[in-house]
């Protein structure tokens, strides 16, 4: 895809997207493929998972802590897998469920977690607590792997975006799994690899499949793919809805050469300021997007005044860089910014995180109130987007020309896996505390801007919400 496609398919997902796109019309009942078990599963053939993983988190204090290391590489590695991935619990009143350690979009986790290892290639399932042979494997590696039809049809070109955003997010909730439980490995963008490895894994029909992000394990590092002027992608679908193709013409225009990093001990996690007093099960366990009663829709929350370890945590989150030098570079784009209420030490108002601390931009009591008003939904019987009564939001933003300029329009992409990487650093963080943590996409981008004090131009990538819930219910455990 060329620059100019790139450029207005980011204009209309942002300042554009009241003037050139149809406005989401949420459908309840809209099919989508996560109904549906991903192609190719040989499903007579499966391997169990281990038990007994939320008993090595309880014991493991959240975020130092690490849970006891199991002798055995099989039970180590779906250990691993467990933690990272596993089910969490269910809300009784809920619209949507159930819940994991990281955030999803209408919990339809359009992102499949393949397992290469020990020769065979698995499927991670996690409501069979198994993995599910795929065909044959190569070396030990975990394939994220996206679907963006798992998404409903009315988000259009949103779609791309939101699923290369929760790339980034389980990209994160990965190497914190990996750091848990001690493994090295080495980040591979996607490149030709990665396009026989959607023909391995059975990723079909193609046009319904982002490339996938390849994690090689344990292993000496990957060498890279022989690469040649153009690689060769399957053709999309002729008959296919245009906007889909559209979708996934700009996330094809990541492939390209990019260096092959050196096998590393991941980092996702942050160092402690202040030791929590949690368990990673319990913090796992709390992550929510917040919740309202069942008559409802969005978030309600309660204003709750939060000492200021809050700040610092979140900044020591936001200071782990991606785990490939490309995006860390592409990390170097994205303006973070965040607006503080009701914190020990610091003023209502407007912060920019730069060099690993909160830099004050302007005090206003009412920034809250004033950032309400550039929602997408405003406040009504039915509906609540509870900003007014929030602690922090954390808005991650760039300016999407310079970012192609620099970066080719495989940028675009790119950023949506960074923005993803800190969403979750900002939930796992906010957990910490009592916090829910709600990624959205719902703020008018030319409204933000002047409240937030951002240079024209600046497109929203992800805001992440938190704050403290103020309906509660008894929660359904879904953890072994």
């Amino acid at each position: 895809m060329h620059t100019d496609k790139i450029l207005r398919f980011a204009f209309a997902q942002g300042s554009g997207k009241t003037i050139v796109t149809n406005p989401i019309v949420p459908e309840r009942g809209a099919k989508t493929t996560a109904e549906q078990q991903p192609p190719g599963l040989m499903s007579e053939s499966t391997r169990p998972l281990p038990y007994g993983v939320t008993d090595l988190l309880s014991e493991a204090g959240f975020p130092n802590g690490r849970p006891s290391v199991s002798a055995d590489n099989a039970a180590r590695f779906g250990q691993m897998l467990v933690a990272g991935f596993g089910l969490q619990r269910r809300e009784p009143s809920h619209v949507f469920n159930d819940h994991r350690g990281y955030p999803s979009v209408r919990s339809k986790f359009p992102i499949h977690i393949y397992a290469e290892h020990v020769g065979k290639s698995w499927w991670l399932d996690p409501y069979r607590h198994a993995l599910v042979q795929v065909g044959e494997g190569t070396a030990s590696r975990i394939v994220l792997a996206g679907r963006y039809t798992h998404l409903p049809y009315f988000y259009e070109r949103l779609r791309g975006p939101l699923v290369d955003l929760e790339l980034g997010v389980n990209l994160r909730a990965l190497y914190v799994a990996l750091e848990l439980f001690g493994y090295e490995a080495a980040l591979r963008l996607p490149d030709a690899d990665s396009v026989r490895t959607m023909d391995r894994l059975a990723l079909r029909p193609y046009g319904e499949w982002a490339l996938p992000l390849i994690v090689e394990l344990d292993a000496p590092a990957p060498s890279p793919p022989a690469l040649s002027t153009k690689i060769e992608l399957p053709e999309l679908d002729p008959h296919g809805a245009a906007i889909l193709n559209l979708v996934v013409g700009a996330n094809r225009a990541v492939l390209g050469a990019r260096p092959v990093p050196e096998l590393v001990a991941p980092q996702g996690i942050a160092r402690a300021v202040v030791n929590s007093g949690r368990s990673w099960a319990e913090v796992f366990f709390d992550r929510s997007s917040g919740r309202v009663p069942p008559h409802m829709a969005g978030m309600i929350a309660r204003r709750r005044r939060m000492p200021k370890t809050v700040v610092a945590e979140l900044a020591a989150w936001l200071s782990v860089p991606p785990p490939h030098p490309v995006m860390r570079e592409v990390a170097t784009e994205i303006t973070t910014t965040v607006t503080l209420q009701d914190v020990d030490g610091f003023d209502t108002g407007v912060y920019r995180f730069r060099n690993g601390h909160l830099e004050h931009v302007v005090a206003d009591p009412t920034i809250l109130q004033q950032l309400q008003t550039c929602y997408g939904v405003q406040v009504a019987t039915d509906f609540d987007n509870a900003i007014r009564n929030l602690s922090s939001v954390c808005t991650f933003s760039v300016n999407v020309p310079r970012l192609v300029d620099r970066f080719g329009p495989g940028g675009w992409t790119l950023a949506q896996y960074c923005t993803g990487w800190l969403a979750q650093g900002v939930c796992l963080s906010g957990a910490a505390h009592g916090l829910f943590a709600r990624p959205t996409r719902a703020f008018e981008d030319l409204d933000t801007q002047s409240v937030l004090r951002l240079p024209p131009g600046e497109l929203t990538l992800l805001s992440v919400l938190s704050g403290t819930c103020r309906f509660t219910e008894p929660m359904l455990d879904l953890r072994v």
